[in-house]
């Protein structure tokens, strides 16, 4: 295989070409070639701690001679060409059922198959309009040659058209090319950073920072991927949205179903505090298990969407503060959340959100919805209109079913968004992952006039300190909280 990535405005394109095995038994060699390309091209990728299949690109387009071959006797394929009778073809189609079940290009789709098989024909025969089938080895003519594109979620695309390049002009192989062409969303941020950027980013209760609350990771019950091992377990979180680099969770020893909770992981500082910009960004989610001797036996990902951010009770950067005021203590001060949310399922790792097959992963839905939604199985998965399709990874339900129940629903749990997402290793699902992340801000000096103690007081701050990476110091003694008088006339490095 060979690709090549590039940026348009802030859009990622991805484009692999690539050859698998041949031979019409050859189909889970078929299936490796995909998982060691997937592995392999390592300089597509975002940085060296993510698989292409977790790196950030918005629309990933897979083509090449995948020679997938169409499980029906030759006859009765030549009988259904003479008939254009595609869908019969499609049903019994070798790289429709691999990606139905799972095991190769997870996430893809395809438009519909509505033209002849492009292998194998006898090369330079051109008669009555038509290529001819070689009925050399008695091959069984099949879609070798294919096209399939993914997309992330809340980025859209649209297939336009897809179909064979028949001509006269084209006839040195056994082969016939075909050609796609699609409608691609672009996400574009710049135009909406305003001049003062560099000014809103320099005040510091204008920083917005990501902390997960809740992750678990579950298997998917009855498929054979999804073994999950007893051992150390660990999350990572990278994303070119954050201040610094990435961050690690804390170590899980010795268990099966990992469940982190709050204060698990670090909270993150964004480089961006418009809620617009950031609900365009993406994080890569990262998950590694070793045995006791350090040996790594599971590893996997998915790609988790900031969008849910957009629907946080989230007010203006501009009208929050001025440059002037003083920054955050992280090390004394407790964060506000300012994120509210529409959620009406049970807790993160209830049955709710048990799944039966291949899951679907749903943004911020209500419990009904998700119940619903995670036991979809992978024989609902067929062919359609818009031809191959998988679940979508981001259903909304309508707006009523959000909100109804969101106070009561998590009883005194932190706020947050909902995430339930497919782990991915090798472009082939492995597991679920669930869980809740929600967006803070630091307590500053005008939310200390009514929590700190008055000026001379002994009384103590009793909120523990909330680990924050990447965030602006301000020193404090170590005998108690200064009063905002006192904060008034620190110093602040900038």
């Amino acid at each position: 295989a060979i690709g090549v990535r590039f940026t348009l405005y802030d859009t990622v394109f991805c484009f692999v070409n690539s050859h698998f095995a041949a031979h019409q038994n050859e189909v889970s060699k078929r299936n490796e070639d995909f998982a060691d390309i997937m592995r392999g091209l390592r300089k597509l990728i975002d940085s060296e701690k993510v698989e292409l299949d977790t790196s950030v690109i918005h629309h990933l387009v897979w083509m090449g001679d995948l020679n997938y071959r169409i499980d029906l006797e030759r006859e009765t394929v030549i009988d259904h060409i003479a008939n254009s009778r595609w869908d019969e073809l499609e049903n019994e189609d070798q790289l429709h059922k691999q990606i139905l079940d799972g095991r190769a290009l997870y996430g893809f789709v395809e438009a519909p198959l509505a033209f002849p098989p492009t292998y194998k024909y006898t090369p330079g025969v051109y008669l009555n309009g038509l290529r001819q089938y070689s009925s050399e080895k008695n091959r069984i003519p099949a879609w070798c040659d294919r096209i399939l594109l993914r997309t992330l979620n809340n980025v859209s695309s649209k297939i336009l058209e897809y179909s064979d390049v028949a001509c006269e002009q084209v006839l040195t192989s056994d082969h016939c090319p075909v050609y796609m062409r699609s409608e691609c969303q672009l996400v574009h941020t710049t135009g909406l950073r305003g001049r003062d950027t560099l000014l809103r980013l320099s005040r510091d209760a204008d920083l917005l920072y990501l902390k997960v609350l809740e992750l678990v990771v579950k298997p998917l019950p009855k498929h054979e991927n999804t073994e999950l091992c007893t051992g150390d377990w660990m999350f990572m979180l990278a994303s070119n949205a954050f201040a610094d680099g990435s961050f690690r969770s804390t170590v899980m020893r010795d268990v099966k179903a990992p469940h982190w909770r709050d204060h698990a992981v670090e909270t993150v500082r964004l480089l961006e505090n418009k809620i617009e910009l950031l609900a365009k960004k993406y994080v890569s989610v990262i998950l590694r298990c070793n045995t006791g001797k350090g040996i790594e036996v599971f590893s996997a990902g998915c790609i988790l969407s900031l969008a849910g951010c957009s629907e946080l009770d989230l007010p203006d950067s501009s009208a929050l503060s001025s440059a002037s005021s003083p920054a955050p203590n992280p090390n004394t001060m407790s964060s506000i959340p300012i994120a509210t949310t529409n959620n009406t399922s049970a807790g993160v790792g209830s049955g709710t959100s048990s799944v039966s097959s291949l899951p679907v992963a749903i943004v911020h839905g209500a419990s009904s919805e998700l119940a619903a939604a995670s036991s979809m199985t992978s024989s609902m998965l067929s062919s359609n209109a818009s031809g191959i399709q998988q679940p979508s990874l981001a259903v909304k339900p309508p707006v009523a079913a959000r909100s109804r129940g969101a106070a009561s629903a998590r009883g005194n749990a932190p706020p947050g968004v909902e995430f339930h997402e497919v782990l991915l290793r090798n472009g082939v699902p492995v597991g679920v992952i669930d869980g809740r992340y929600t967006i803070t801000r630091p307590m500053t000096e005008k939310n200390l006039e009514h929590s700190c103690p008055p000026s001379g007081s002994s009384s103590r701050m009793q909120t523990p300190p909330v680990p924050i990476r990447g965030a602006p110091s301000l020193s404090l003694p170590r005998s108690g909280v200064r009063s905002p008088e006192a904060l008034r006339r620190g110093s602040v490095q900038r």
